[in-house]
C-alpha cells in the first residue's frame, strides 16, 4: 500500500482537497441553516412564552 501511496500522492491530496472544498462551502450553507432555524425557535419561543405569561397574569 505503501509504494502506491507514494506513487498517486498528488492525486490523492487534490482529491482531499476537491473533498475538503465542497465539504467546506457545505458546511457553511448548512450552519447558516441552522443558525436562522435557532434564531427562529429562540424568537418565536420568546412570543410564546409572552402569550402564556400574559395568558396567566
Amino acid at each position: 500500500i505503501a509504494p502506491f501511496v507514494k506513487d498517486n500522492l498528488g492525486l490523492l491530496s487534490a482529491v482531499l482537497e476537491s473533498v475538503w472544498m465542497l465539504l467546506r462551502s457545505n458546511l457553511s450553507i448548512l450552519i447558516s441553516i441552522l443558525w436562522t432555524i435557532i434564531s427562529m425557535l429562540f424568537g418565536s419561543s420568546t412570543v410564546v412564552l409572552n402569550f402564556f405569561l400574559s395568558m396567566v397574569t
